[in-house]
């Protein structure tokens, strides 16, 4: 029996096709106008019992409760909001201490002091991690058969978690998982003086991966795939993956957008190196351009 390798007849057909003739951007954009418009602040609407509402959100639900001929619930008592809290902001339920604690308090100031102090527990960035996590689809290891673990993904998961507890803000975190290994100069570690800001660059490596793929060029194909689904979805909350083998069905997205992006992110290569010594290399790359410069 005559062996060959497996040409990746699918991929190749996607990669070479042109984009439809009559593939109307404008159009797509008329269908679903909602997409590419920029957010209007919309009418706040009047309420029968504005005593109830605090502020304009307020009014929003009472409104909607309202036209169902529905009326809030009665407040919740210190002890029940105090738990409620407690699992929004760290996912913990309350000690006993800590109930003690926040009963003694001045009643007019008691929930205020036990907001900051929640938001500055170290359980809020582990907490609220865990959902971005979800979102890059963070694994410590790959999937498939032997489920092998993913070497220092842990990094990632603690670089998230000092994120959060830091308050950074979103335009540098965004920044820093983009082009983490190219920003100067880098954050640093406030101990330690390491370079965060390249850990932010380790989310495209943390998917399932085959070990041993039959047809390699598939498995290369699909893992990139997987990291424009995350990539698009987490930072553009579009799905230009459904754009990997014709123009997309519903949205403004061509097949050849989809591309693009898959040489941005095919061209990001993976790597296990010693993050604290980049200052040092990058420090050393620019006396090498000086040098070829003179």
């Amino acid at each position: 029996m005559n062996c060959r390798y497996p040409v990746p007849i699918f991929i190749l057909a996607c990669s070479i096709l042109p984009a439809r003739a009559d593939f109307d951007f404008d159009e797509y954009k008329e269908r679903l106008p909602w997409i590419w418009e920029s957010p209007a602040r919309p009418s706040v609407p009047s309420v029968q019992d504005s005593s109830w509402a605090h502020d304009d959100i307020d009014r929003f639900i009472l409104s909607a409760l309202e036209e169902d001929q529905m009326r809030p619930a009665e407040p919740a008592t210190d002890r029940i909001w105090f738990r409620r809290v407690n699992f929004a902001i760290t996912g913990l339920p309350p000690s006993p201490a800590e109930m003690r604690g926040f009963l003694a308090d001045p009643p007019p100031e008691r929930r205020k002091i036990a907001v900051r102090k929640l938001l500055a527990s170290p359980h809020f960035g582990e907490r609220w991690a865990r959902h971005w996590m979800d979102l890059v689809r963070y694994a410590e290891s790959r999937g498939h058969e032997s489920d092998f673990s993913i070497a220092n993904a842990w990094r990632y998961r603690d670089y998230l978690v000092r994120a959060f507890n830091a308050d950074l803000p979103y335009d540098r975190f965004v920044i820093e998982h983009l082009a983490g290994d190219l920003i100067e100069p880098a954050r640093l570690h406030p101990e330690s003086g390491a370079n965060e800001s390249i850990l932010g660059t380790g989310w495209p490596f943390l998917g399932e991966e085959v070990h041993s793929p039959v047809d390699i060029r598939q498995d290369e194909c699909d893992r990139t795939d997987n990291k424009i689904d995350v990539l698009s979805k987490a930072f553009l909350g579009l799905t230009v993956a459904c754009a990997r083998c014709h123009d997309h069905k519903f949205d403004a997205i061509y097949q050849k957008d989809y591309y693009a992006l898959s040489g941005f992110v095919a061209s990001s290569s993976y790597r296990q190196v010693r993050f604290e010594s980049m200052e040092q290399n990058m420090a050393q790359a620019r006396k090498l351009r000086t040098l070829r410069g003179e």
